[in-house]
């Protein structure tokens, strides 16, 4: 856990009625005190799934994007290829550093 979460995590815990804000990687369900939060409206809530983050549905969520210029090496343009693949072993590298991998697309 990063040591600006574990700030906010504790911070949270101790307050009954605390709120924070940290990258889902940091939080684990498991952990005692604290839950992740649905957002919406009134009876529309939106729990933070995978699949609300990547259709944009669960608000709370900021985009990676990778961008790559067309006079860029093609090691460049294939590394960016691999990163936007989807496979498993991206997936785990983008957990590791906090963000919700979203399932692989056209």
């Amino acid at each position: 856990m990063r040591p600006e979460s574990a700030a906010v995590f504790a911070a949270v815990t101790a307050d009954p009625q605390g709120i924070g804000f940290v990258d889902a990687a940091d939080l684990s369900p498991e952990k005692a005190g604290v839950k992740f939060v649905s957002v919406g409206t009134e009876g529309r809530a939106v729990a933070p799934e995978p699949r609300f983050i990547g259709d944009g549905t669960y608000p709370l969520a900021k985009p990676l994007l990778l961008y790559v210029s067309s006079s860029a090496s093609d090691a460049a343009k294939d590394f960016a290829k691999f990163a936007a693949s989807g496979s498993e072993a991206v997936a785990a590298v983008l957990r590791r550093h906090g963000f919700v991998p979203l399932p692989p697309h056209d």
